[in-house]
């Protein structure tokens, strides 16, 4: 069984998908425009695309370290012992 799914191909990646719906909401904007987006909003789609070819066990591994609240990874220590107050 292999542990995650192949990419996605470049037309069904999320930054296309974003543009995509930035273009039908935006019919006055030619077809031909091109929709350049911002660095953050490019990296978010990468992290979405590799969380999407993962396995679902470990996607799931992974969802139950994020804080729903916050979005962030909640943070695990490697070990029970506080920190020395030297």
């Amino acid at each position: 069984m292999p542990t995650s799914y192949p990419t996605p191909s470049p037309k069904n990646s999320s930054a296309e998908l974003v543009k995509k719906r930035i273009q039908d909401k935006s019919p006055n904007r030619p077809h031909w425009t091109q929709i350049r987006l911002s660095d953050e909003t490019e990296a978010l789609c990468a992290v979405l695309d590799h969380f999407n070819s993962l396995h679902f066990s470990d996607r799931d591994r992974l969802a139950k370290k994020i804080d729903p609240n916050h979005g962030r990874l909640i943070h695990q220590p490697e070990h029970k012992g506080g920190f020395d107050a030297a």
